[in-house]
């Protein structure tokens, strides 16, 4: 190859190089899945969950936690019983969600945010409502706990 051609070759190859520099995984937004056949690409739906208005947390607060596993599917944060029960959870305004971990605004004396995750046992506190099913929550569950701080 003699020096020219590399030349003319290096602009093509700066190109391509900037083109793949993004190339790592699937397009942001997206996220691969198997359907037993090959990897398919499958749009990722905005994490969303109910969420009590700002400032309304521990208004009402109760003592008695309600326990179960944290799980997680579109629009709705819930708590398994293990007995096939779930209650959809009504969250304080500040906690945030990643699709895999829940964070609150309360923090370890060591001053670390509360974290739990997903398919964890977790206990939260607050009154459990029966669902209005009215269209405020989006929750499909028999049972809402409005959570306090969290």
């Amino acid at each position: 190859m003699t020096s020219g051609c590399r030349l003319s070759s290096s602009p093509w190859a700066a190109l391509i190089l900037a083109l793949c520099a993004g190339c790592d995984g699937a397009p942001r937004g997206r996220e691969a899945t198997s359907n037993g056949s090959g990897s398919v690409v499958a749009e990722q739906a905005p994490i969303t969950f109910d969420r009590q208005p700002p400032g309304s947390a521990n208004r009402v607060p109760t003592l008695q936690g309600t326990a179960g596993t944290l799980r997680y599917r579109p629009g709705c944060l819930f708590l398994d019983d293990g007995r096939g029960g779930e209650i959809g959870l009504v969250l304080p305004a500040e906690a945030t969600f990643d699709g895999r971990r829940l964070v609150g605004a309360l923090t370890t004396p060591e001053g670390e945010a509360v974290a739990r995750e997903v398919g964890q046992v977790v206990s939260l506190t607050g009154p459990v409502i029966d669902n209005p099913s009215d269209g405020r929550y989006s929750c499909d569950t028999k049972k809402l706990l409005v959570a306090d701080r969290f």
